[in-house]
């Protein structure tokens, strides 16, 4: 994610929070948020929504009309705010944004745990259980199967890494050698 990118987005994302916050509508805004985000990030649409001939306000009608009832009258602001401002493109990471930002302030953390071989329902629950005990947190858990581990698990949550595998302690010993 370039930084420019991340620089427009947040603005838009912490003001989103906020307005979230104040209505208690977090999980109304994510909705709304993910379905724009797929309708802009659809090849189709997208090129149409890139197309010069097109006004911005011929721009908002077609979007909006796609969208009919999944969007509620801040919503259309949000698109016509970013379609004035030229920044309707940055819409996704608004939306990356604005989850990373809502999990933070309800206090969930999200893990991705890489193994090399699938996790049975047992040890996800218990290595879940772990981590929430760890960071004293919710965790929302997503695995990945990745064989070139060999063994053991990689968690990643936000910049945080656990390598407990194999491949990463091979590598580890191969720099200790090489030093």
């Amino acid at each position: 994610m370039a930084t420019d990118t991340l620089t427009i987005a947040r603005p838009y994302a912490e003001a989103l929070i906020r307005i979230a916050r104040d209505g208690k509508s977090y999980d109304a805004w994510e909705k709304m948020l993910s379905f724009a985000t797929s309708i802009v990030e659809d090849p189709q649409m997208s090129r149409l929504l890139g197309n010069p001939d097109l006004s911005d306000k011929q721009k908002n009608q077609i979007l909006l009309s796609v969208m009919g009832q999944d969007i509620s009258p801040e919503g259309k602001n949000l698109i016509q705010l970013l379609l004035d401002n030229g920044r309707l493109q940055f819409l996704p990471e608004i939306y990356r944004m604005y989850e990373i930002l809502k999990d933070d302030e309800q206090g969930v953390l999200e893990a991705d745990i890489y193994t090399a071989f699938p996790l049975t329902k047992k040890q996800c629950e218990v290595l879940t259980k772990h981590l929430e005990n760890r960071y004293s947190r919710h965790v929302n858990v997503s695995v990945h199967e990745d064989v070139e581990l060999i063994g053991g698990v990689k968690i990643v949550i936000g910049d945080n890494v656990i390598d407990a595998t194999v491949k990463g302690q091979l590598q580890k010993m191969a720099f200790t050698l090489q030093r």
